[in-house]
């Protein structure tokens, strides 16, 4: 059997354009997976979600003043305020470590280490009060290594070495859900986290 040679040219064109349309097609779910992709990475490192833009809760970490001497103790003034419309529950204090977690890095990069142990502590409902709408509380704490010769006593971060350090603040409430649902089952509990605008201090 003998196939005109018009009739190859258009088997030709046909299967050449399917290949085309199909290499297109590939070309295009290709992209899809890839931008589903980085959507996925994108929100895995994101982490874990800003409690305070849905619950009303707003952490400020304030500067006591800006520069410090070398070896003079260093203060921040944190301050918790409910913007929201129901009361909240929060903890009575702003307990390093356990209420109030510090990412505090130098200009090399490198965490500020904590100069002490960290004290265990048992909770029970006096441990927490509740902040009414438009309510703050505050409270000027030191934050850099106290009682330091006394491992016994010391607690704070370790902030010796001159320059610059950023601090990044984060309010969270560590016991877990079923504490709040003994004690406090009528009363809207954010556990957090709800982090604070980074500050930056100076040791001269």
């Amino acid at each position: 059997m003998r196939v005109p040679p018009n009739a190859l040219a258009q088997l030709h064109y046909r299967y050449s354009f399917s290949g085309v349309a199909m290499s297109k097609n590939m070309c295009t779910l290709g992209i899809v997976i890839m931008l589903c992709w980085c959507w996925s990475v994108s929100a895995a490192y994101n982490g874990q979600p800003d409690a305070g833009k849905t619950s009303g809760l707003i952490l400020e970490a304030l500067l006591v003043k800006p520069t410090y001497a070398q070896g003079e103790t260093v203060e921040l003034t944190f301050k918790l305020r409910n913007a929201g419309r129901n009361k909240a529950l929060i903890a009575r204090t702003f307990q390093l470590t356990r209420y109030i977690d510090l990412e505090i890095l130098d200009q090399q990069g490198k965490h500020a280490q904590w100069c002490g142990r960290v004290i265990s502590q048992t909770d029970s409902a006096r441990s927490f009060t509740t902040l009414a709408p438009g309510a703050s509380v505050s409270l000027k704490l030191p934050i850099s290594c106290v009682n330091g010769g006394d491992p016994g006593r010391a607690w704070g971060y370790t902030l010796v070495n001159r320059g610059k350090y950023i601090i990044r603040a984060t309010y969270r409430l560590p016991q877990p859900e079923k504490f709040f649902e003994r004690f406090f089952p009528n009363t809207p509990v954010v556990r957090g986290p709800i982090p604070a605008e980074p500050v930056t201090i100076e040791i001269e």
